[in-house]
């Protein structure tokens, strides 16, 4: 119930986009890509994941971009994302949230790509923080 509350708030869109027009605002780490491969190479059939989650203005990746680079290598065209109001009060770039939001739009948009794990999106609802995936949906991809 909580779940279907934030997504209402947050959830703008859920479509698929080609990987072109994603854009990174973080680097992925080796031990990140690596785990994530071999989880998904232990698959028989079809592969599901959860949909990247894209700030519904820019495009900029705001959580997912492991999966991101996953999807790309597995050369996937249309990646399955979910559009969100990244301007809610309701998501923190981190659990301080001083990392601010324009600053990693601005930055992504320049193309000055942040670290590994530097911001850890959080949902903020009801006094409780949650990771900023919660809001994904489970996608199947091709």
């Amino acid at each position: 119930m909580v779940l279907d509350q934030v997504r209402s708030k947050l959830v703008i869109e859920k479509t698929s986009i080609l990987h072109s027009e994603l854009i990174a605002h973080e680097k992925v780490s080796l031990r990140g890509i690596n785990k994530l491969k071999n989880y998904i190479y232990n698959f028989n059939s079809e592969i599901i994941l959860p949909s990247i989650l894209l700030c519904n203005k820019t495009n900029v990746i705001i959580d997912g971009h492991h999966r991101f680079h996953i999807i790309k290598l597995l050369k996937v065209n249309q990646i399955p994302v979910s559009l969100i109001d990244y301007n809610s009060d309701l998501i923190l770039t981190n659990e301080k949230n001083s990392l601010s939001k324009k600053e990693i739009i601005r930055s992504a948009k320049n193309n000055k790509i942040f670290p590994p794990r530097t911001s850890k999106h959080l949902v903020n609802f009801k006094h409780h923080c949650f990771p900023l995936i919660i809001i994904s949906d489970l996608r199947i991809i091709n």
